[in-house]
């Protein structure tokens, strides 16, 4: 899913006919509370907010269904000015659902982010606009806060989805607001009312032809005329999403996922090396784990040629540690040729070291010190990355 394209279409619905004002009023019960300021706030949200996403951590129960009484309510989220999340508003949500783990559990979270956790344990306490600390958020600021939602700005007037496009502006003011549902896309709609995104169907052949150097195009499309048409409890969907790289001057696209059945493994040895390659390639995208890792581990044992690297590379940034683990222990004597196409790929690899941290984040943190972690160690000693690729966005 394009994610900036959909905050985007928002904000222009936005731009065609803004509001000078929100209309709505405040429960009794805000008075002399910290979230009664969204009430003398929502002027200035209207005229100077930015649109952008806010992922909510947890939300009064009343507030996700209809009731006699229709009573507004408030919830906690998480949201961010930073353009990065524009497009990768599943990092709040990751770190949404980190936060809603230690609900309840103050004495065992982090010394950094137990205020954020006592306040939404208490559930009667309330903060506006906190920057979270900064190991949690290498892509940007991000900001806890209270908000009020507003049954009349919402699609049947009950929450039904965790992402939600607000009205944001910390520098001016610290309140947030819901976007009215009268300024919301239809792709955005049809997530609020389904719990799905529009997904942009690929194609397996179509996908995996761009996956590989022009050179191995015959061998590619026999490859993928033997691979079954069937997908996993028969979904209509081949490929989901894409990465961009350079590979020696030739622009590849890995798709992200791949849904197709393997091919019977004795199948598989009637292939040519080069085109074993080209198997184990696509289905190190499998939507299974164990899939991902056998594949994996067939490429490393293979003398691979290089444009196998990509598929190791983009791989390196998932929340499979064994997968990494592997990797690691394959290349971590011969990294010359990884630095090199790293060193080509410096904003791809930026974003890759992002998603990489914040799966470390979410579910290694208390384990691994961030400096003992694989991954961490595949993209310093192996692919020679440096906190500055982040300037070269192209």
């Amino acid at each position: 899913m394009d994610y900036k394209k959909l905050i985007e279409e928002i904000r222009n619905n936005y731009k065609k006919n803004p509001l000078n004002d929100f209309d709505v009023s405040n429960p009794r019960w805000v008075d002399g509370t910290q979230i009664s300021h969204i009430y003398f706030d929502k002027q200035k949200l209207a005229k100077r907010g930015k649109i952008v996403y806010g992922s909510i951590i947890q939300a009064h129960e009343n507030i996700f269904r209809l009731t006699p009484e229709r009573d507004d309510h408030c919830a906690a989220i998480l949201y961010s000015m930073d353009p990065y999340y524009d497009e990768h508003p599943e990092e709040l949500q990751k770190l949404s659902k980190l936060f809603g783990s230690y609900k309840n559990r103050v004495d065992e979270t982090p010394e950094d982010i137990r205020h954020f956790i006592e306040i939404i344990t208490d559930e009667y306490d309330y903060a506006l606009s906190l920057e979270l600390p900064k190991r949690l958020t290498p892509n940007g600021k991000v900001y806890y806060s209270s908000i009020m939602i507003w049954r009349k700005h919402l699609i049947d007037k009950y929450l039904k989805v965790f992402l939600v496009p607000i009205f944001a502006n910390p520098d001016e003011v610290k309140s947030c607001i819901i976007v009215p549902k009268e300024y919301w896309c239809n792709d955005y709609k049809q997530y609020y009312n389904t719990g799905r995104f529009p997904r942009e169907d690929i194609l397996l052949d179509k996908a995996f032809y761009k996956a590989f150097p022009k050179t191995l195009e015959k061998d590619v499309e026999f490859v993928l005329n033997k691979i079954p048409n069937k997908t996993i409890n028969n979904v209509n969907i081949n490929c989901t999403g894409s990465t961009l790289y350079n590979l020696d001057g030739e622009t590849i696209y890995l798709p992200y996922r791949v849904y197709n059945l393997e091919l019977d493994a004795r199948k598989i040895e009637e292939f040519s090396n080069i085109q074993k390659m080209i198997y184990c390639s696509i289905f190190s995208r499998s939507y299974n784990g164990f899939t991902r890792q056998k594949n994996i581990q067939e490429l490393l044992n293979m003398d691979y040629e290089p444009w196998v690297i990509p598929f190791l590379i983009d791989i390196s940034s998932e929340y499979i540690i064994e997968i990494l683990f592997d990797i690691y222990s394959s290349i971590k004597d011969n990294t010359t040729a990884f630095k090199e196409f790293c060193s080509n790929n410096k904003f791809t690899i930026y974003r890759n070291y992002s998603r990489m941290y914040s799966y470390y984040v979410t579910q290694y943190s208390e384990v691994f010190k961030f400096e003992d972690y694989v991954g961490k160690k595949l993209y310093l000693d192996c692919f020679g990355y440096s906190k500055s690729w982040a300037k070269h966005n192209k």
